[in-house]
């Protein structure tokens, strides 16, 4: 370890670094990574906006109706 890390005027800002990193940080980029994989695919793909062009786009949708499944689309 390096000597300024045991040093004893440095021991409040080593443990308040350490706690911040153990108690803050790693579990903040945890939430942030499940909360996204519970709303999107594997393919960063909104899983709302897949079931409404699943469901609803075909090879019979027509071209005049584009723009409304572009407003309807949460991503775009």
């Amino acid at each position: 370890m390096p000597r300024f890390l045991l040093e004893k005027n440095n021991q409040v800002q080593v443990l308040l670094c350490a706690f911040f990193i153990l108690l803050v940080l790693i579990p903040g980029l945890l939430y942030t990574s499940f909360v996204d994989s519970t709303t999107k695919d594997d393919d960063g793909v909104m899983l709302e906006n897949k079931k409404w062009y699943g469901s609803d786009l075909n090879e019979n949708y027509l071209f005049k109706n584009v723009p409304l499944a572009l407003y309807r689309s949460i991503e775009f």
